[in-house]
């Protein structure tokens, strides 16, 4: 019998064929003394994607997304610096548009956060004599622009992203009044201002970083509901302290529904995803919970009767492109799709009693789908 020796060495690979990391092992068992110079050098080696630091970066320099309208327009900005307190009625600007006014030291909010002037530089450009805006706070604007950017882990920069939405007027109301009926007021308020802390640090952010907020869609559909949203703030008489007549704002909140349909006729053509589609109902829906449902009470009761039918007409064309294209089942890549629907049909059932039955006949075929 040949020796062992031989047998074991008939197995063993030629130290060509081995990989560069096994060649270096192989030579460092050369001496015990090589073997600690290699222990003592390898934190030194340690791969840079290895180390642990806090979480402000995502891949890699990334632009933030920049919210635009339908068309590409620019939104007006939500937060202004303290010095355009002023600027607000000489643009003008619908005052509940407006969340808060910058006082902060550095203006780090507006003046001194470059996500800012990103989404807003269009519109500033175009209102700067209005704004009155100091050379020194224009400047801030360009070495903002030329730092390096990192999106932090749980920004979203896809329009598919999936966000955290706030939670709707109508489901506030609903637990406010429940609230009412079990618990002391005091206890109710301040368990509705730790709501609205907790809800306002997750709002925008993704929504994998949060599963417990309920609440949530795509950033597109968020982008076309707060663009619609400010459309209709634009067509208020009570926004600017004028008076037209009684029913001017329903009006202009009818305008923007009518607005919505063209803008949803545009969005469905042959080569159009599921994405892009929903996107449009998740703006529609939040819009009329924000408001836009105000349309009837403007003294057209036609009109408002077919826009009652065109949003269902709508809401079924949707449907329809979503079951062409697989994604209406249960466990959709849709993960609101029970939710959106859920709050159509509250809206269309609170019409019923103003409207008629059958000008939201269309819930019936929505109804089952809400289960989604």
């Amino acid at each position: 019998m040949p020796p062992k020796s031989a047998k074991a060495a008939s197995r063993k690979r030629a130290l060509a064929e081995v990989d560069t990391n096994a060649t270096v092992s192989a030579a460092s068992k050369t001496t015990k003394k090589r073997v600690k110079t290699a222990a003592k050098s390898t934190p030194e080696k340690k791969p840079v994607a290895r180390a642990r630091k806090p979480q402000t970066k995502l891949f890699h320099p990334y632009l933030p997304r920049i919210p635009r309208g339908p068309d590409g327009e620019v939104f007006m900005p939500q937060l202004l610096p303290e010095e355009c307190i002023d600027a607000v009625d000489k643009i003008p600007m619908p005052k509940s548009w407006i969340l808060s006014f910058d006082g902060t030291t550095d203006r780090e909010l507006t003046l001194g956060s470059r996500k800012w002037w990103e989404e807003h530089r269009p519109w500033l450009e175009q209102h700067k004599r209005a704004l009155k805006l100091t050379a020194p706070k224009w400047k801030m604007r360009e070495k903002l622009l030329a730092e390096q950017v990192y999106l932090p882990e749980d920004e979203a920069f896809r329009d598919w992203d999936i966000i955290c939405y706030p939670i709707p007027i109508s489901e506030n109301c609903e637990d406010h009044f429940r609230g009412a009926d079990t618990e002391p007021a005091s206890n109710h308020e301040s368990r509705e201002k730790e709501t609205t802390k907790s809800e306002a640090h997750v709002v925008g952010k993704l929504a994998s970083f949060h599963p417990n907020h309920k609440w949530v869609g795509s950033i597109r559909g968020y982008d076309r509901a707060r663009w619609w949203m400010q459309e209709m703030l634009k067509r208020d008489q009570d926004e600017f302290s004028v008076y037209m007549y009684n029913d001017f704002t329903a009006y202009g909140k009818l305008e923007v529904l009518e607005n919505i349909f063209m803008q949803f006729s545009k969005a469905i053509r042959s080569k159009t995803t599921y994405r892009d589609t929903w996107a449009e109902v998740e703006g529609l829906v939040l819009a009329l919970d924000g408001g836009l449902g105000e349309f009837i009470f403007c003294d057209d009761g036609v009109r408002c009767d077919d826009a009652i039918e065109m949003v269902g007409y709508l809401s079924i064309t949707a449907l329809n492109v979503l079951k062409n294209q697989g994604v209406l089942v249960p466990k959709s890549d849709i993960p609101n799709l029970g939710l959106v629907l859920a709050m159509l049909l509250q809206w269309a059932w609170g019409l019923a009693n103003m409207s008629g039955w059958e000008n939201i006949s269309w819930v019936a075929p929505i109804k089952p789908l809400a289960k989604c």
